[in-house]
């Protein structure tokens, strides 16, 4: 039931996106904008997302919810390139669920971010740039009743997880037109303020990802075209607790979609996911979670 609930939801999306032709891919203005962009990370966890994954090895799921909305861009140029700057708010949840009888999704756990940041995109060549972000934010989580035991009793007790902190990642990137993207990255999370107080307030972390076009599909007298792409990322974290550190892998990788009439930056994807690591949900920092995944995801 929950790998045909994913596959209707593919279907219907790309479907009702389909039908619009309106935009065309000849846009060099949209085309040029999306070099200035700061794409997200494809395998790290805490990214402003839209999709659901199901755990093949469990009965849970998980639902991210998110957005990157821009504030201001403005451009400067140093001696030997255009810098290219943004500045955005970013929101977003993931909430942990499991999959009951008669249609039946439980929220356990769900997990709120928001805060701003800032990201610059230094062109170092045509196909090569020098890429950065610096995030302002914060995190809280929280026990839903869908954690309740039959006896209508939590099985753990509630308790507040908040923190606060700033997140750095540079990057360097390869691209060539939007025939490929690929970018290798590094950076670090400091916290200033936490509840609890065991975990470390340093979390340094490496990854690399990107996309290949694989899959022309041209349609509609050959002036439009389907785009498929190979989408992947590995994103490595270390985190700690009482000064005691544990490695935290995250990998994604699947197929992209891209909506027909929208340049390339919006689109559907099917994806398999891999997480080894704590847990990313607040209210079980403290615990193992090993799992691989199947869903989609939304590309906006």
């Amino acid at each position: 039931m929950k790998i045909k609930l994913l596959i209707f939801a593919f279907i219907l999306t790309y479907a009702t996106y389909a039908q619009n032709d309106s935009v065309d891919l000849n846009n060099n203005y949209r085309l040029g904008m999306i070099d200035r962009e700061f794409k997200p990370l494809e395998a790290n966890t805490f990214e402003p997302r839209v999709g659901a994954f199901v755990q093949t090895n469990s009965k849970k799921l998980r639902l991210d919810i998110g957005s990157n909305i821009n504030i201001y861009n403005f451009e400067s140029q140093s001696k030997k390139s255009f810098i290219y700057h943004s500045i955005n708010s970013e929101f977003m949840t993931w909430t942990r669920l499991r999959s009951q009888s008669n249609f039946k999704f439980p929220v356990e756990s769900s997990d709120y971010y928001f805060g701003l940041n800032y990201t610059f995109i230094a062109e170092v060549n045509e196909n090569q740039s020098f890429d950065g972000r610096f995030r302002f934010a914060h995190i809280s989580s929280h026990i839903v009743d869908g954690y309740l035991k039959d006896t209508n009793t939590l099985s753990v007790n509630p308790f507040v997880y908040s923190r606060e902190f700033i997140d750095i990642t540079l990057a360097y990137s390869f691209k060539q037109n939007y025939n490929y993207f690929y970018r290798i990255y590094g950076g670090f999370n400091t916290v200033f303020s936490r509840r609890p107080k065991d975990a470390n307030i340093i979390i340094p972390n490496i990854g690399f990802d990107g996309f290949k076009e694989i899959i022309v599909i041209p349609y509609s007298n050959y002036q439009k075209k389907v785009n498929i792409d190979f989408v992947f990322g590995y994103d490595f974290k270390l985190i700690g607790f009482n000064d005691i550190y544990t490695g935290v892998n995250s990998f994604q990788t699947g197929l992209k979609f891209n909506f027909p009439g929208t340049a390339y930056t919006k689109g559907i994807g099917i994806n398999y996911y891999l997480y080894d690591g704590k847990s990313i949900h607040g209210m079980f920092y403290n615990q193992r979670d090993s799992y691989s995944g199947i869903g989609f995801q939304i590309y906006y």
